[in-house]
Order: structure tokens, then sequence, then C-alpha cells
């Protein structure tokens, strides 16, 4: 008989089973992850939302949301909890946002920034105040975090998102 498994072990071994053939390895990669952080895992259908993240801080401040009792996939690309709705990889005229929150009133752009990408050099830091520039004036305020916040206090993270979305004027 076999000894206890790690509940991580156990749905990587479902979802294996359960996903379309092109996408097994993403999904594998995304269930090894959570295994390895010791993150309770999660339906199918929520998987396949954060198999649109392209870092681990997106995929660790998705999965905050996603872990969520009453949150659910809505379309390929998001997840909802009746009151909030984010979207992952959201095309905004000539970019893409990391995500894209709106609770039916507000929409906020978030973007997770790591050190790989941001403020190494001044031409990135430049890029990233005027590509913030941009979206504002094409309707979408930004909400930035660290990597090292969302990985250091994800909650924390998640709690400053929805006190923006209640605070925010317009949608």
């Amino acid at each position: 008989m076999r000894q206890m498994a790690h509940l991580g072990d156990v749905i990587a071994e479902t979802l294996e089973q359960r996903v379309d053939h092109e996408s097994d390895q993403r999904t594998r990669q995304l269930a090894l992850w959570m295994r390895s952080v010791n993150l309770d895992p999660l339906d199918a259908s929520r998987m396949a939302v954060l198999r649109h993240c392209e870092s681990g801080a997106e995929l660790r401040f998705i999965y905050e949301f996603a872990r969520l009792p009453g949150v659910r996939a809505q379309g390929d690309d998001g997840l909802t909890n009746g009151r909030i709705t984010i979207r992952c990889q959201v095309t905004a005229g000539m970019f893409r946002l990391d995500f894209l929150a709106t609770n039916g009133r507000a929409s906020i752009a978030v973007e997770i920034d790591g050190l790989g990408f941001h403020r190494q050099t001044p031409e990135q830091v430049q890029d990233d105040y005027t590509r913030q520039r941009k979206l504002l004036l094409a309707g979408y305020p930004i909400a930035r975090f660290t990597a090292a916040e969302v990985f250091g206090d994800p909650t924390g993270c998640w709690q400053q998102l929805r006190w923006i979305l209640e605070a925010w004027p317009h949608g």
C-alpha cells in the first residue's frame, strides 16, 4: 500500500491525466512548482488560467486569488469570485498587461516587476515610465508590485489591490 503521499503529488498525477496533450508540459511544470513551494493544488480549470503567467512572481500573485473559496475560472484566462475578476496577459493597445483586475466599476492594470526585466538600466526605467504614462492615457491606471512584495506577502498585495479597486473613482 502506498504511503501517505504529498497532496501536490496526487494532484500532479490527476492533472497529468486530465489536461489536453498540448498543455501537458506547462501543467506539469505548474504542478511541480506548486509542490516545490508547498502550495495547495487547484482544480483543472483554475490551473488552466495559471498557465498564462510568464514568471514565478505572476504565478504566486494569481495563485493567492485562485485559492480562495468561491473563486472560479472565467474563460481560459480569467478568474472571478463574483466581485473581482482578474484576467491574465491582457492586450492593451500595443502593450501586454500582466493582469487586468475589475470590480464592475473600476479596471486596474496590475504589473508584477521582477528585477530581471525592470529597473536594471536607465533605459529600462525610462521605458517603464513611458509605458506607464501611455497606459494611463489609454485609460489603464496601474498598480505595481515588486516580485519581492508578492513572494513576501501575497495576501497583503491582494488586500492593497482590493483597496485600490474600491477607492478608484471610475471604471
